[in-house]
């Protein structure tokens, strides 16, 4: 049922991009209205927002709310983006409870070849010698469904360099966040596509 939830989020997604106006800034919202809105409903928009990731090894300086209504959205984007990049800095610290604070009850991980329910996860990372070194997160787009946010995203990771594992990629990624005893949670993490950067960063 839950990969069912998100394709259906990733397919609802797809239909509010093609309605969505032109990008704007926050500061700067304009009144363009959409094909598919009648006079009387607030035009479905995306905001370019400026970010600071408190995790200096955690780069997210800016992200996309696409939203009919950024007073009403913004707050909950801002508190996803701040939990979204609690876990790049999870994989850095190796603690249990770094993972156990952002990962709902029902959490899953979908990878290239790796499945895991939340106890897998958490079990697997933090038992995973390899750290990250730095996390580099691009073109983040945040959108709300009811009570789920779709967060989808580019970023490039390195862990730790030095041992025969090292390793640099450049992946894209779909998450979906809800709230989990009050706050955002990541509820399935889903990776799209792997690039593998080791080999051109090691030259």
């Amino acid at each position: 049922m839950k990969l069912l939830a998100f394709a259906a989020l990733l397919a609802a997604a797809s239909l509010s991009g093609c309605a969505a106006s032109g990008l704007v800034s926050s500061n700067a919202p304009t009144n363009t209205q959409t094909g598919n809105q009648s006079k009387s409903s607030a035009p479905v928009m995306q905001f370019k927002l400026a970010t600071d990731s408190k995790y200096p090894t955690v780069v997210l300086k800016e992200y996309t709310l696409i939203s009919d209504d950024l007073e009403r959205d913004r707050r909950d984007a801002d508190a996803v983006i701040r939990t979204k990049t609690g876990l790049p800095y999870a994989m850095q610290t190796k603690q249990r409870a770094d993972f156990e604070g952002i990962l709902a009850k029902n959490f899953t991980f979908r990878g290239e070849s790796e499945f895991f329910d939340r106890e897998g996860y958490i079990s697997n990372r933090v038992g995973d010698p390899a750290k990250v070194k730095q996390a580099d997160y691009r073109n983040v787009v945040v959108q709300f469904f009811g009570e789920r946010a779709l967060v989808t995203y580019s970023n490039i990771v390195e862990d730790q360099p030095g041992g025969p594992g090292s390793w640099k990629a450049d992946m894209t990624w779909a998450d979906v966040f809800a709230k989990d005893d009050g706050q955002w949670k990541y509820e399935t993490v889903h990776l799209i596509e792997f690039r593998d950067l080791t080999t051109s960063a090691k030259k």
